[in-house]
């Protein structure tokens, strides 16, 4: 399932083309933790109402700022008057990655101000949990208190390469999305959200892709590709009737891909609708100057190819044009 987070700095959002977009869900920030009281996110509340008038799944996080025991309560208070008359479907987290503050302390505090805000949570009747980078989660928050709550594991990466349990998985930064004029981050729910139900697996939606590769066409999508979720995608589509008859071939993987909308080719070709990366330092043809580096590690689609030239963006949101030497089909 594809989510998307969102905060105050995303404004004037057309919520009905962001109801028909991709995502399946939202992750809200309610707020800011500080050493005397929480700054509240000042469209939380009006995004709240907009996700149950919409009908649009999400949960919540609370940015925290805490270094003691009573800052830490003070942001768990505030997150059980936020939970008081709702409950959210997703996850709400505590997002504890910051230098000036979390940063300072030792595991073990860490690990405390984790255990009071997920209690909290968790006496609301919400599902707690924390969100953090690959390298905190890895080398900071390593309290055995953190094994306790689910994971938001931010990598923006073709791959989620964290060796722990996670449930979230935040994939970019500057992802685009119809409906929002920001930059999004974009995540990827890799757990039913329901225990003990038997749940189906949203498939994922390749069309569009040109070319052989099915981890291709996967990482491009901002799909997982490891081996586990290819077994699954495989008996999902009745590729296969049980998951040890999948064993990674290449006919396998290319009737995978067939089957979830990928168009089969070997050529690599620049053309409408192609995947392309950008070479480090190509320029903008219209403006002459280098894209910011974030741009250089995103893949886009082709939107049109017009003699040398190349017009790049996500979905329908023009990124750049530029000359077609400066574009890798990915």
């Amino acid at each position: 399932m594809i989510g998307v987070e969102i905060s105050e700095k995303h404004r004037n959002i057309n919520w009905e083309k962001v109801k028909k977009s991709k995502i399946e869900f939202v992750m809200l920030c309610c707020g800011t933790g500080g050493t005397h009281q929480i700054r509240e996110d000042t469209e939380f509340w009006n995004n709240v109402k907009v996700c149950k008038e919409w009908e649009i799944p999400y949960g919540i996080y609370l940015c925290s700022r805490a270094t003691d025991r009573k800052q830490a309560e003070m942001e768990a208070k505030y997150i059980r008057s936020v939970l008081c008359d709702q409950v959210p479907e997703y996850p709400v987290m505590l997002r504890m990655e910051d230098c000036n503050t979390t940063l300072l302390l030792n595991k073990d505090r860490m690990g405390e101000i984790a255990q009071i805000f997920c209690e909290s949570v968790k006496q609301e009747g919400g599902r707690a949990g924390i969100c953090a980078n690959k390298y905190w989660f890895t080398n900071l928050l390593t309290s055995s208190e953190f094994n306790r709550w689910e994971r938001w594991v931010i990598q923006h990466y073709k791959e989620c390469t964290y060796s722990g349990t996670y449930t979230m998985w935040e994939y970019t930064s500057d992802g685009r999305l119809d409906g929002i004029l920001e930059p999004v981050a974009l995540l990827q729910y890799v757990s039913a959200f329901k225990t003990g139900e038997k749940t189906e697996m949203v498939l994922p939606d390749l069309s569009g892709y040109v070319g052989t590769s099915l981890v291709g066409a996967l990482n491009t999508k901002g799909y997982p590709s490891g081996f586990d979720f290819r077994e699954k995608l495989a008996v999902q589509t009745a590729l296969v009737a049980e998951a040890s008859a999948y064993r990674g071939t290449a006919a396998q993987n290319t009737e995978l891909l067939r089957r979830l909308g990928g168009t089969i080719s070997v050529s690599k070709m620049i053309r409408e609708g192609s995947y392309v990366k950008l070479k480090p330092g190509s320029r903008n043809i219209n403006t002459g100057m280098p894209f910011d580096n974030l741009v250089y590690g995103n893949t886009y689609q082709v939107l049109a190819v017009s003699g040398v030239s190349v017009i790049f963006g996500i979905e329908d949101t023009v990124i750049g044009k530029v000359n077609r030497n400066s574009v890798i089909v990915t």
